[in-house]
């Protein structure tokens, strides 16, 4: 029952719960008044006498004190007379002809005097509800020598004066059954009701205080279609959503760290080599030309190397703010790679790499698309930087852009020593650097391609990372 209570909404478990109520304390109260009926009419003189009992039982009464006659004056015969007179609703009073009483349970006179006694023989007087009756005595001869007056009251009442008051109790009950039911299902069902409702509460106050106390490590059992489990499944959807959310903050928070230390920790060499530099050139370094012409340009590639870092980590903090956005803006692809192809082939160049470039773009396709042209070109030097740097001198770094409907794909490809096969599946992993020693040498702190690929998936877009099968790495973007 509680189970299938628990499929109902509050309003309909109330309202199922006020019937049945209503309906067992109809039958149950119906079930009491018939057998209160029975037990009122067919239970005799064991315990109840109804109104008319006296009533019926005077015709057995008048045929005995006829028989008996003048012979009930006598005091010997009050003994068997009053086994006959039921009691103790019936009284009765034993009278000579001049009014005098003889003995007999009715108390004060009846009748003056014999002539008024006379008056009321064989009458039967009624006020209010007692009844009255005078029937005359007579003797052998048939001569007047008293009467006998009997009263009752028409009334119920019980055979045992003794037990009036539980005959009471019993009728009080048997009346006011229908709502000693009402009062004994209510509070039954309200039990019951308090049990179904204190159980996911006492879940919901318990969840509450492990969450006052930071423990998410606990899930919510109740289940039910009804309000408290809607309400139920909301919290659990919040302490989910808050546990990922404390998770996702703790994540946040320890890659800040290690942001931190690692930015740190690659600072620390292009900072002590300018520091090493800057001191050989005040210590006489700058009276020698071949000596300061050499330390200045490693000062300045070092610097560059510390503001690209320090860029790197500005960027990272700048795009994991949960308010980041882009900028979109209708973009001509063609002349916007193109633009960015010039300048990658002079860096090529000075570095004594190739760089070429390719534009695809199918037929009757509008080259125009919607991009952040600024984040887009962040994504690209990112990835031909990356390029770039692992590709050795005389290598080659090509990049072919196709256009499709609502589509751009660029694909970097480099002739460098491609990506070892353990690094694959985490180039874009924040902070990983594949082998140590040749990503510090080549001065880089891991957040290059991280960059890019969370630029590119704010565009909607995916990266991907391979080898090329004639060697060489390959990193494809599609926005």
């Amino acid at each position: 029952m509680g189970r299938l209570m628990e499929r109902w909404s509050l309003k309909n478990q109330l309202g199922a719960t006020f019937l049945l109520i209503l309906v067992l304390s109809v039958l149950c109260s119906a079930v009491t008044y018939v057998v209160g009926y029975l037990w009122w009419t067919h239970g005799g003189d064991r315990v109840v006498r109804p109104a008319n009992f006296y009533e019926k039982r005077m015709p057995a009464l008048a045929e005995y004190v006829e028989e008996q006659g003048a012979a009930l004056l006598e005091a010997d015969a009050r003994a068997a007379f009053e086994e006959k007179v039921p009691s103790p609703g019936m009284r009765y009073q034993v009278m000579d002809r001049s009014a005098r009483v003889r003995y007999g349970t009715l108390e004060g006179q009846l009748a003056a005097n014999g002539a008024e006694l006379a008056r009321l023989l064989n009458r039967q007087s009624v006020s209010g509800q007692t009844v009255t009756t005078v029937y005359p005595l007579l003797d052998p001869e048939g001569e007047w020598r008293g009467a006998v007056a009997v009263r009752y009251d028409l009334e119920v009442s019980v055979a045992d004066p003794r037990r009036n008051w539980w005959g009471v109790m019993v009728a009080v009950i048997v009346l006011a059954s229908p709502f000693l039911y009402v009062l004994i299902f209510a509070l039954g069902f309200a039990r019951g009701f308090g049990r179904r409702l204190n159980r996911p509460i006492r879940e919901l106050v318990r969840a509450a205080e492990r969450i006052r106390e930071r423990d998410l490590d606990f899930s919510l059992e109740y289940r039910a279609e009804n309000e408290i489990g809607e309400l139920t499944r909301s919290f659990e959807a919040m302490r989910a959503e808050l546990k990922e959310s404390l998770l996702r903050e703790w994540r946040l928070e320890q890659e800040r760290r290690e942001m931190v230390a690692a930015i740190a920790h690659d600072l620390r060499t292009p900072l002590t080599i300018i520091q090493g530099h800057a001191e050989g050139l005040l210590g006489g370094g700058m009276n020698k030309p071949e000596r300061l012409e050499r330390y200045l340009r490693t000062i300045e590639s070092n610097t560059r190397r510390a503001v690209g870092l320090i860029e790197e980590m500005n960027a990272v903090s700048e795009i994991d703010r949960a308010e980041f956005s882009l900028r979109p803006e209708a973009v001509e692809t063609r002349g916007f790679l193109e633009e960015k192809a010039q300048g990658y082939a002079w860096l090529a160049e000075q570095k004594g790499r190739v760089f070429a470039f390719e534009y695809a773009v199918g037929a009757g396709v509008d080259d125009v698309l919607c991009l952040d042209a600024q984040r887009v070109a962040q994504v690209l030097d990112n990835i031909v930087g990356n390029a770039l740097r692992f590709t050795p001198e005389g290598g080659r770094i090509e990049m072919r852009a196709e256009v499709e409907a609502g589509r751009l794909a660029i694909t970097v490809r480099d002739t460098g020593a491609g990506f070892a096969e353990r690094d694959l599946g985490r180039v874009f992993d924040k902070f990983y650097q594949g082998d140590p020693s040749r990503s510090q040498a080549k001065g880089h702190a891991g957040l290059g391609l991280y960059i890019a690929k969370r630029l590119t998936e704010q565009h909607g877009g995916e990266v991907t990372a391979s080898n090329h099968p004639e060697g060489g790495a390959v990193v494809r973007v599609v926005l």
